[in-house]
């Protein structure tokens, strides 16, 4: 669904259809929760579930996209050239990348932390009324810090991410998949802290899952709403987006800045 003037936009990979390994693993971990929450879990269709790289929002002015996320966060008004966005993804040394999902061991040393947690508590949470599964990107078995870096990179161009904002925050390095959502008001506070550690031990007991990012999965998404269900989102392809920079920028509402 394409709505003119009324969307908002964000960068995502893995949106749609994926392969079938990320499937699996995608409906093995909502079935463990649906089995430990019954009804107070609403599992996310599993096309709908995507991993975000960065938020585009914005809103159209006369001078161009406005950037939400600096202008709410930073108090700047910083332009958004969606042309630049493409060029920047289709130009970037970064990709491709690739994340290690699962695995993660409560006595191992990674080598790194996630928000000042080690790997295995961040590798699933509940946080609020949203199911998070989170991995990191992994090199020769060491985790780099090339998604932080590619978010960084598209400061350049006019994008903030949303978790820096400001330079003193954490540099945001996740790669994580929401599974869907909780009725947290249904559920006794102990029930939530039982399904982590659950969730926690069985993604510490796989092995570990490669996956991969490349332009060929990443897809600029316009939505209505910021579950992206499919019936009321747009997805576009980099290689799309490129080619109609108009299009996407038509999905913007309009203000008077």
């Amino acid at each position: 669904m394409r709505i003119v003037g009324h969307m908002q936009v964000t960068l995502v990979a893995y949106y749609g259809t994926k392969p079938p390994y990320l499937s699996d693993f995608i409906r093995l971990c909502q079935d463990k929760l649906s089995e430990q929450l019954r009804a107070a879990f609403r599992p996310y269709e599993v096309e709908q579930v995507h991993a975000t790289i960065v938020g585009l929002e914005g809103i159209r002015s006369s001078q161009g996209i406005l950037n939400l996320n600096f202008l709410e966060a930073r108090k700047e008004q910083r332009m958004v050239s969606v042309k630049d966005v493409m060029q920047l993804l289709t130009m970037s040394s970064r990709l491709p990348m690739s994340f290690r999902m699962g695995g993660y061991r409560q006595d191992c040393d990674y080598g790194f932390t996630s928000r000042g947690q080690q790997p295995y508590a961040r590798s699933f949470s509940i946080q609020k009324d949203i199911v998070v599964s989170m991995g990191w990107p992994f090199d020769q078995e060491r985790c780099t810090d090339s998604l932080y870096q590619l978010r960084h990179d598209l400061q350049e161009v006019g994008v903030l991410h949303k978790s820096h904002r400001s330079e003193q925050d954490f540099p945001d390095n996740d790669f994580y998949f929401v599974l869907g959502r909780v009725d947290v008001s249904s559920l006794p506070p102990v029930k939530i802290q039982e399904t982590q550690e659950l969730m926690r031990s069985f993604l510490a007991g796989i092995k570990p899952m490669s996956v991969t990012v490349d332009r060929a999965n990443i897809f600029l998404v316009g939505y209505l709403d910021t579950q992206l269900p499919r019936s009321t989102s747009h997805a576009m392809s980099v290689e799309e987006a490129t080619a109609d920079v108009e299009a996407v920028e038509d999905l913007y509402p309009n203000t008077s800045v």
